[in-house]
This record gives structure tokens, C-alpha cells and sequence, in this order.
């Protein structure tokens, strides 16, 4: 599954390719495919591969799924328990990588020769570990508080308020007159109902899925679909 990110016809030709070679059928999911899909722990779980970077690999990765960073004209390499933390710090994108390369059927088939199902289950619970909501919660309290701890310089307190006051309103004002034009957008409408019926049908298997999710022996895994499915 190609998720998050967009890609031009060409490349999304290119890996459409690499993954026929290997008898891997591709989903695009995302808004740049006219496809956004919310809940994302609700469809992850289905799928075995992501092609993703950023917070869209955490995702995938958390929900059990094998990860291969890739941007446009840069692929990584299949993230694995051991080089976690250096994908995580590069933010999971190949732009910060020495060993990007193109993305193609050799590239994707040394990937898929490192996938086993034990290593992508030990990767998921090392991603739901470190990068669960409470340590970001507690991330964002301790900047809080160091942000609060340091005296602002003189002269930046109420002139700077009185700024941010006023733009708000001028942005508000921007924000309501975009909706109205998205509200009257005939394209935006199917989306909209389009995105409704898939978490309609999501909501459906949230049960099962949950249970998945929880399940306290680690991730189902599942083995690689061939495209004839």
C-alpha cells in the first residue's frame, strides 16, 4: 500500500511495476489519490507492506505492518527492530538516508527478502512503545514548561498578543469563507460522501479489528497476497 504521500503518474507507474513483479497488488491511499481513508487503525491492519514516511510510518508500523520509506525518486530500506531508531530520527523519510535509492523490482526484492513476520511484529511493538500518545503528551508538557520557565524579552508581551488577536480574526474570517466555498463544490461533496461511507463501512469492523489490535500475543500477521487476489 502506497500511503499518505503523493506520487506523479510515473512513479506511481514505477512501483505499480516493482510490486506486479513480485506479485504484490498496490493500494493508494490518501488525499493526493482521492482517497483519504481516517481511522487509520482501522484499514492498516490489513495490509502487509506500507510504502510510507513520516507520521503516516507510524502508523502503518504500529498496526503491524512491514515499512519501506520511499519518496519521489529516493526508496529506503525495509525498517527493521535494528535501525528503527535511525529511521525514526531521520523522520522515516530516505531524503536524510546515505543509502536512498530508486525505487524499483531489484530494490523492492532485496527489501522483501529481509521481511520476516518476527521482525516486523518486534518493530510494531517497539513503535507502540516509544511513540505511544502518553510520551508525546509528556514531550509536549515538558517544551510547556520549559517554554514557560524562560522570561519572555521585553516589549514582545502584549504588543505581540495584540498581533496574534488580530490575525486570528482575519483568519477566521479566510476560514469561513473557504468552507462556504468547499460546501459549494459539487467535487468536494462526493469526497466528502465517499469518505462517509468508508468510515461507515470501518465503523462496521471496528469489533473485529480492535480485537486485532489487542490482541496480547503481539500482531496477526497474515503472508503476502498475490495480485490475483
Amino acid at each position: 500500500m502506497l500511503y499518505g504521500q503523493g506520487f506523479d503518474a510515473e512513479e506511481q507507474a514505477r512501483l505499480e511495476a516493482a510490486c506486479a513483479a513480485h506479485g504484490i497488488a498496490l493500494d493508494k491511499v490518501g488525499y493526493a489519490y482521492g482517497n483519504p481513508r481516517p481511522r487509520p487503525e482501522y484499514f492498516l491492519p490489513d495490509y502487509d507492506i506500507a510504502f510510507a514516511i513520516g507520521r503516516s510510518a507510524i502508523e502503518a508500523a504500529a498496526s503491524g505492518c512491514a515499512v519501506m520509506p520511499i519518496v519521489p525518486q529516493l526508496a529506503g530500506a525495509l525498517v527493521l527492530p535494528e535501525t528503527l531508531e535511525d529511521w525514526a530520527a531521520a523522520n522515516f523519510s530516505p531524503r536524510y538516508f546515505t543509502s536512498a535509492e530508486v525505487f524499483d523490482a531489484e530494490w523492492l526484492g532485496r527489501q522483501l527478502a529481509d521481511h520476516a513476520p518476527d521482525r516486523v511484529a518486534e518493530v510494531t511493538r517497539l513503535v507502540r512503545a516509544r511513540h505511544d500518545i502518553e510520551r508525546a503528551v509528556d514531550a509536549f508538557e515538558a517544551v510547556y514548561a520549559e517554554a514557560m520557565a524562560v522570561d519572555a524579552p521585553e516589549g514582545s508581551g502584549a504588543e505581540f498578543a495584540r498581533y496574534l488577536a488580530r490575525m486570528s480574526v482575519e483568519m477566521d474570517a479566510k476560514w469561513g469563507e473557504l468552507e462556504c466555498r468547499i460546501v459549494e463544490d459539487a467535487a468536494t461533496q462526493e469526497r466528502l460522501a465517499e469518505m462517509a461511507r468508508a468510515l461507515a463501512a470501518a465503523e462496521a469492523r471496528a469489533a473485529a479489528l480492535t480485537d486485532r489490535l489487542l490482541d496480547r500475543d503481539g500482531p496477526e500477521r497474515h503472508p503476502l497476497r498475490p495480485v490475483a487476489e
